[in-house]
């Protein structure tokens, strides 16, 4: 099962003190999406990662969510593994 990095409080909190996530799912139009920041904006690196779907699609979930509610969540331990294995094998 997937495991979000930060508990619901936690997310809360470090918006709330000003953080900016560098790496997050966003839910919009009922798609979930893998989005990495690269300077002073995000892309979208879903379609980049093994199961890239899957996996934004499990971290909304295990966050409590639902892909039919837009927001911010933050990625599952299996996102962050998935993402630095990709910059390993030199994606951009």
């Amino acid at each position: 099962m997937a495991t979000p990095i930060m508990s619901e409080a936690e997310w809360v909190l470090f918006f709330e003190a000003g953080g900016v996530p560098e790496i997050f799912v966003n839910v919009w139009n009922c798609r979930a999406r893998i989005m990495v920041c690269s300077g002073s904006e995000y892309k979208d690196v879903t379609d980049k990662l093994p199961d890239g779907q899957r996996l934004a699609e499990e971290a909304v979930e295990a966050f409590g969510g639902a892909i039919n509610i837009s927001g911010w969540y933050p990625p599952t331990h299996e996102i962050l593994a998935a993402y630095c294995h990709y910059l390993e094998q030199g994606g951009r």
